[in-house]
């Protein structure tokens, strides 16, 4: 196993523990992971498994726009800023003029990122359940 694969189990154990030099360690053996497929001494804390999965679906896509940890809404209000947006648009295509083009460019491009925001946390919330 590499290193990364030790640290999704190392990360959500009671036994971690920061050591400045080698990262995360096992307070048990103050060494750092090196099982090959469980480790033995491994007691899941619940509670940072929960806090580390709201924190990646928060920081999905790299976007503060949109709901936190809702992916059904962002994917909805994603959707519908799109549609309105491509409205506004072709309302403003008759008026002829530049400055009224940006908002509905805006709203398309706001609609776009909280939408593929809710598609990531969608994909973040089936790898929870598998694991």
């Amino acid at each position: 196993m590499t290193r990364k694969d030790h640290l999704k189990f190392c990360e959500i154990c009671h036994h971690r523990s920061l050591n400045f030099r080698k990262g995360l360690i096992c307070s048990k053996t103050n060494e750092i992971a090196d099982f090959n497929i469980e480790c033995d001494s491994f007691e899941k804390d619940d509670i940072e498994k929960e806090r580390l999965f709201e924190k990646r679906l928060s920081s999905a896509n790299d976007t503060n726009s949109g709901d936190p940890i809702d992916f059904k809404k962002n994917k909805e209000n994603g959707i519908l800023a799109m549609v309105i947006g491509i409205g506004i648009l072709f309302l403003t295509l008759f008026a002829e003029s530049i400055p009224l083009i940006i908002i509905p460019s805006g709203a398309m491009i706001w609609g776009w990122t909280v939408y593929k925001k809710g598609v990531k946390q969608e994909q973040i919330h089936a790898e929870n359940k598998e694991n």
